[in-house]
Formats: C-alpha cells, sequence, structure tokens
C-alpha cells in the first residue's frame, strides 16, 4: 500500500512505496549506529592527491603532520556507512541530489574515522521520492567531528 506525501516545495503529490517510508522512519529524527573505521594511509592519500592533481604539500608524507584532504574524507562516506541506506529498495536508483558539508578539523593520517547519519525529511517531487540526511563523521580517538552536512537522496 501506498501513500500520498506532498512535496514541501511543489505542492504536488507522488505515491511513495510504503518499504520506504517504513525504513525512513528507522531512521527518522535518530541518529544510526556508527559505521565501520577507516583509517586512511599515506598510500591512499598518494593516489588520491595524483588522481586529483592535489599538490597541497600537507598531503605529502615529507610534511611535519601529513593530513588526509579534505574529499577524500567525503568520498569514503559509502565505505564509512558500512550499511546499507534506508531508502535502497530492490528496482530503483538511489543517487545523490545535494550535499551541504563544512569541514570542522583535520584528520592526520593514521587517525580512524567513523560515519553515522539521522532522516531529517521524506517527500515527493513530480516523479522521485527524495530524503534529505543529517550525517556526520568523527575521529575515533576523541570523539571530535571532522566533517558535518546534510545530504539529499533521490529515489527514481
Amino acid at each position: 500500500m501506498n501513500e500520498m506525501i506532498r512535496s514541501p516545495l511543489q505542492g504536488r503529490a507522488v505515491e511513495i512505496p510504503l518499504v520506504v517510508q517504513q525504513e525512513f522512519n528507522k531512521v527518522k529524527n535518530v541518529w544510526s549506529p556508527y559505521g565501520p573505521t577507516i583509517r586512511v594511509t599515506q598510500q591512499s592519500i598518494d593516489i588520491f592527491t595524483s588522481l586529483t592533481g592535489d599538490e597541497n604539500p600537507i598531503h605529502k608524507a615529507s610534511a611535519q603532520v601529513s593530513v588526509v584532504p579534505g574529499f577524500l574524507t567525503l568520498a569514503l562516506m559509502p565505505k564509512l556507512l558500512g550499511h546499507k541506506l534506508p531508502m535502497q529498495i530492490p528496482g530503483h536508483q538511489l543517487f545523490n541530489a545535494a550535499v551541504s558539508i563544512r569541514f570542522v578539523r583535520t584528520v592526520a593520517v593514521g587517525a580512524g574515522i567513523c560515519m553515522r547519519y539521522q532522516g531529517k525529511m521524506l517527500w515527493g517531487d513530480r516523479m522521485n521520492v527524495r530524503a534529505q540526511f543529517d550525517f556526520e563523521i568523527i575521529l575515533i580517538e576523541t570523539r571530535k567531528h571532522v566533517v558535518e552536512g546534510q545530504i539529499e537522496l533521490c529515489l527514481v
């Protein structure tokens, strides 16, 4: 059984599959458990900076303290989740529609990071189902935020 949910933006209605509503409601306004811990190596940084052309000397092994590139931290988000998002259902594709991020502090090479999220809003937008999640990536050693933000996902 599907319910009609009105988009807060356009006022149009779209059917949202019940399974999506049920899965989303499990994490709505409730933080998920932290996903797996990842420790970024200098080798990973070297590969990433080579691919992106990031020549900032703070990412080099020769730096006093080598710092993980912020966008490498973001690129690790799927691996940091370690579990499926509540909107992943068979027969549909899920893609990132928008991201809002804030880099809070740097991550030194070898530091452990992990991630969690919570659902904020679910709505229909023309023929798509959209959901907004808050997320945070933290340093394991200090429990301090490294990156925080929002991600909007679209199910088609």
